[in-house]
């Protein structure tokens, strides 16, 4: 019943581009995202075609006349906010987050900057410039930390080093760009809190297994890895904290359609700590996003594509 109301009174025919694939590291989650976004909008009746994101897509988009663009890139191009930057100056509306938001949010560097002058807290970290000839023997910070790639998403070369380990930071070789974040490694328990449009859905707990030390690359998209629960199970206190301080960083950032805000809750101090804000979260039907909109916030993928569509704007005032 709420798929034939979708169909009758959102899409009326409109022509969706969804854009995937693209130039990053995350073009297979990309795909994949885009291919679960293409069936639910079909399967509430609008009319979808599909980009492969490349250098031609203006090209591309002019050719086939959308109504609306879904940007469903993960990654340089479409996340850090290349993509909606073009479609502004095409005049074509498009779904997620604006060029503002999605730069700052990418930039794992000025996105704590942001925490911090809005009062939520992050760990302690500190920016290395390989450029700038400041690099000096030995680890950067007291291990265990973590090191961050400036601008990646999917954990893509996220690594941890803790005591004992055989790693020498002078030698590292900064695969993913000029500027790395290293920060202080906190222990505790993560989760990840779903926000559309504002609206913050629900909460969702990590649960690691032993072998791994965080939520790296191969713990998000491996089956089995890490095991994850919606609704989370937390106090009340916990609850409220998480679900106000993900919808403060959404609305002072001027996110739009969805995002997935991580945190974690030290185990020492008992302290939340906001990780990193993905205003791209994926779209199949294992994602961390998808999984707690469903459970916790009752909405199926058709009316989560739907919602995001009807927030699709474009900033060429």
């Amino acid at each position: 019943m709420a798929n034939s109301h979708l169909t009758s009174n959102s899409s009326a025919q409109k022509h969706v581009v969804v854009v995937g694939g693209g130039l990053s590291p995350e073009r297979e989650i990309s795909l994949a995202s885009a291919s679960s976004v293409r069936q639910a909008l079909s399967n509430i009746g609008y009319r979808v075609s599909f980009i492969d994101m490349d250098t031609d897509v203006a090209i591309k988009l002019l050719t086939l006349k959308p109504d609306v663009v879904f940007n469903c890139l993960h990654g340089i191009f479409g996340e850090d906010g290349c993509l909606p930057g073009l479609l502004n100056i095409m005049k074509l509306p498009y779904t997620h987050s604006g060029v503002f938001a999605s730069s700052l949010a990418f930039n794992k560097i000025k996105a704590k900057e942001w925490f911090r002058l809005i009062g939520i807290a992050t760990a302690e970290s500190i920016v290395i410039d390989k450029t700038d000839g400041t690099r000096k023997p030995g680890d950067p910070m007291d291990r265990p930390y973590i090191i961050k790639p400036c601008a990646n998403g999917s954990s893509i070369g996220v690594k941890a080093i803790f005591e004992g380990d055989h790693f020498d930071f002078t030698n590292y070789t900064f695969p993913y760009g000029d500027k790395i974040l290293v920060e202080r490694f906190i222990k505790g328990k993560e989760f990840t809190v779903a926000v559309l449009n504002g609206e913050a859905l629900g909460i969702g707990e990590f649960h690691l297994f032993k072998s791994k030390r965080f939520i790296d690359y191969e713990a998000k998209y491996s089956e089995g890895l890490p095991t994850f629960s919606c609704p989370a199970s937390i106090s009340n206190i916990v609850q409220t904290e998480l679900l106000a301080s993900s919808e403060k960083i959404y609305k002072s950032m001027d996110c739009r359609g969805p995002a997935r805000i991580d945190f974690i809750l030290e185990e020492e101090s008992e302290k939340l700590f906001v990780l990193e804000i993905n205003t791209h979260p994926g779209m199949r039907s294992t994602s961390f996003f998808r999984r707690i909109a469903e459970t916790c916030g009752g909405i199926n993928m058709e009316c989560i594509v739907d919602k995001i569509l009807k927030s699709a704007s474009c900033n060429f005032e």
